[in-house]
């Protein structure tokens, strides 16, 4: 240490107590440096961004109305103070830190059935266009359906079907003939809810598979569907 250092060093302390003491007018350095290394510094800017100029003001003002002589001791303590206080005081509040929202680490998985056979191309495509459908507006899945054939189909057969509810009419304005699913080893539970399931409107499908809407019956609902999609059955 220099002797000007040395100089500097000891017009911050203070005679009666030996310690670092605030000195109006005087740059302090000694003094600030020892207290933002401080443990009661460090935890008040855990808990307040210290960052910031409006708390750094009201921190301020606060250690300032300490009576004279402001030596180290008592500026931490006043620090301590002023966290249990939850960072209120006459000089205003201090705005404490935004929390760190949780990183969710999402891991996608392989489209299954309900009995976890994986879905086909053509089927995973087909859960895409509905999902597709139910998250954007009209205009949007029009748009689409303009320049994705696939899509176009998707949307083609699911106006028919809401507008007749019945597997005959829908193809005969396709202009084609209904064809029979191979049912082998599909159980009866099924069947009879893809059944219902051609015979319940959109707009009602789109409730059975809101969360929000049906909290619990949803994801079973989700699951019947897929199963039913990849055996064919709708």
């Amino acid at each position: 240490m220099s002797d000007h250092q040395k100089e500097i060093f000891l017009e911050d302390i203070d005679p009666r107590t030996s310690e670092l003491v605030w000195r109006e007018g005087k740059a302090n350095e000694c003094f600030k440096d020892h207290l933002t290394a401080s443990q009661a510094w460090y935890e008040l800017s855990e808990r307040f961004d210290l960052s910031e100029e409006s708390n750094l003001a009201v921190v301020n003002a606060f250690l300032l109305s300490i009576p004279a002589p402001l030596i180290l001791s008592k500026a931490e303590s006043g620090l301590r103070k002023l966290l249990y206080a939850g960072g209120v005081c006459k000089f205003g509040v201090l705005t404490p830190k935004l929390a760190d929202e949780p990183t969710t680490h999402i891991t996608d998985e392989p489209a299954r059935d309900s009995r976890g056979h994986l879905l086909g191309d053509s089927q995973r495509k087909w859960q895409e266009y509905r999902e597709y459908s139910e998250s954007h507006s009209s205009q949007d899945c029009k748009n689409r359906a303009r320049v994705d054939a696939g899509y176009a189909s998707f949307v083609k057969k699911n106006l028919e079907r809401e507008a007749q509810n019945t597997e005959s009419t829908q193809f005969k304005i396709a202009g084609q003939q209904p064809s029979r699913p191979n049912v082998t080893g599909v159980t009866p539970e099924l069947l009879a809810w893809a059944n219902e399931y051609k015979r319940t409107s959109a707009d009602q499908v789109r409730k059975f598979r809101n969360p929000s809407i049906n909290p619990l019956g949803c994801a079973a609902y989700e699951s019947n569907l897929n199963a039913a999609i990849a055996e064919n059955l709708i």
